[in-house]
């Protein structure tokens, strides 16, 4: 019996999940405002660190706790108000540090790991996505063949189209970095980097409701 994915499901189901994807959203900020002020090797753990949450998720649902994550929908917002105010957090604090000395800020230090941590906390501040996969797989799901190996197969790519159009954010910002970066863009480069995680605080604040 063939259990493998139909190629023009495959291809419809990346082409949906890429308009998805496309959208920005909180990881985006993310990656955007650590690429802009640390570099690029921060944007990929993000990416990364987004990734690993998403492995997280899809192991779930796979296994089946897409119930049992509707069973705790109540608490969701309160794990979402505490990834809206980290971002806050960040946000304001590279705001506020326009005002030091460029050369003070980049004594202490922050770790390309600090990035992927942070992102670990802003994508699992988002539970609700495990059940946006329990509504958008389905869809591409055909119930006549092994349904669990669709599953994997569709994760993987959900996970490698994720991973990629994430990259490409990394890339761009990249990109702006360095023309932002030239002598006495340095406290512009705090202020855009702290008003692109404030948006992303608003984005996480908003659009799940």
């Amino acid at each position: 019996m063939n259990t493998m994915v139909e190629t023009s499901t495959l291809f419809m189901f990346i082409g949906a999940t890429a308009l998805l994807i496309a959208i920005p959203g909180p990881v985006v900020g993310l990656i955007m405002s650590e690429t802009l002020k640390h570099g690029m090797r921060f944007g990929f753990m993000v990416s990364l660190g987004a990734g690993t949450i998403a492995i997280i998720f899809l192991s779930l649902y796979i296994a089946g706790a897409a119930p049992l994550f509707a069973t705790l929908e109540d608490y969701f917002d309160l794990i979402r108000y505490l990834g809206v105010g980290y971002l806050l957090y960040l946000g304001l604090t590279s705001i506020l540090s326009a005002n030091k000395d460029h050369e003070e800020i980049h004594i202490q230090a922050r770790k390309p790991f600090d990035a992927y941590k942070s992102a670990l906390f802003i994508t699992a501040s988002s539970p609700k996505t495990i059940l946006f996969f329990a509504a958008f797989f389905p869809q591409f799901i055909d119930n006549s063949v092994d349904v669990t190996e669709q599953l994997i197969v569709l994760s993987g790519v959900f996970l490698l189209t994720s991973v990629s159009m994430d990259s490409c954010w990394v890339l761009i910002a990249g990109r702006a970095r360095k023309y932002l970066s030239l002598p006495g863009m340095h406290k512009r480069l705090d202020i855009i980097s702290g008003c692109i995680l404030c948006i992303a605080a608003s984005v996480l604040l908003f659009i799940q409701n």
